[in-house]
């Protein structure tokens, strides 16, 4: 898995391209979390990514939770 971060006004936008699996979840689990206090608006852009098993949709769930918990918004691409 690779990431690419940014900041526009008040979305932050994760880039996210190749496996997301079992290997690399907590990876992602940790950079969305980590991503929530810096946007009021999160966007995941999955349009690169190859494959994605369970544990990347649980961390990607996680997260889409947490930001509901948060007042904030949390937006997928494909």
């Amino acid at each position: 898995m690779k990431h690419e971060v940014r900041i526009e006004q008040e979305a932050v936008i994760i880039e996210i391209s190749g496996d997301v699996d079992l290997e690399f979840s907590g990876d992602l689990r940790t950079l969305l979390m980590g991503s929530l206090p810096k946007g009021r608006v999160i966007i995941i852009d999955l349009s690169c990514v190859d494959l994605i098993d369970s544990s990347g949709i649980a961390s990607l769930l996680k997260a889409f939770q947490e930001a509901c918990k948060k007042g904030k918004e949390f937006m997928g691409l494909s």
